[in-house]
């Protein structure tokens, strides 16, 4: 995943987001900012998305939903290749 819709930011900072092929997940709190509903996240350049946890939460519907925490980490295996070439 390289870039994700913010769907709905909780009120801790944390921020629901879809993903590609519609796949939710749960992205951190900015450092210095804060997320908006419908705002473009792109994946930053160099690094690479990691699940770091899961997070479970009842929707308006009652159903119980679980859905990936990622980060954003340093892309540590492609600076690897390209220091080989």
């Amino acid at each position: 995943m390289e870039e994700f819709l913010v769907l709905q930011v909780l009120p801790d900072g944390y921020a629901i987001a879809m993903g590609d092929l519609f796949r939710s997940v749960l992205i951190p709190p900015l450092k210095n900012g804060k997320y908006y509903d419908f705002q473009n996240v792109k994946l930053p350049k160099g690094k690479c998305v990691r699940q770091i946890g899961v997070y479970r939460y009842v929707n308006d519907d009652d159903f119980i939903k679980t859905i990936p925490v990622i980060g954003f980490y340093p892309d540590v295996e492609n600076q690897l290749v390209k220091k080989k070439r």
